[in-house]
């Protein structure tokens, strides 16, 4: 399994934007057992068009390196659309479009639409060989753009907390 990601600085705090700035550019990879995490680079904070380059390349570069069969991309940003000569399967989750709506302040709303999530996820759930979501409203959304989406819901196991709670309630 191969897990590609990039550093974000999560927390607006002076020293999260100093270790953003300072390892931001920085490639590395991490291993543990068959499991590999490949952080690649990309310029510090809102460089949306140029990290897409950046993206998409070092994307492609580890895909025929690993001669991966797919890739399963759960990217939002315009800065992690892969080229369509990329298969791959586009899980779209459940937090990607309502936050900047819902709770975003003024600064998060600009960063959502300077990273174009709405469009990316259009253009993901386009582009790919098919689409996973969690809920049937995301389900209908990647529906209108692709023919092969699955819904895959994320949860509670009811049946699983109503034994708990049984068990709970007979034992007291």
């Amino acid at each position: 399994v191969h897990y590609l990601l990039w550093e974000l600085p999560y927390g607006v705090s002076n020293k999260n934007l100093f270790k953003h700035l300072k390892t931001s550019l920085r490639k590395k990879t991490y291993k543990q057992g068959r499991i590999n995490v490949h952080k690649v680079s990309r310029l510090p904070y809102f460089w949306p068009y140029i990290n897409w380059i950046l993206f998409r390349h070092q994307a492609k570069q580890l895909y025929n390196e690993i001669n991966a069969d797919i890739i399963f991309s759960e990217g939002y940003p315009n800065e992690t659309n892969l080229s369509k000569d990329t298969p791959f399967i586009y899980d779209l989750a459940d937090d990607y479009a309502a936050p900047a709506d819902v709770y975003g302040s003024s600064i998060y709303k600009l960063a959502f639409k300077l990273l174009a999530v709405r469009k990316t996820m259009k253009k993901q759930s386009e582009d790919a060989l098919a689409v996973t979501a969690v809920s049937k409203t995301l389900s209908d959304y990647a529906g209108q753009y692709n023919d092969r989406v699955t819904n895959l819901p994320n949860g509670v196991d009811t049946k699983i907390i109503k034994e708990v709670i049984a068990d709970k309630t007979t034992a007291n």
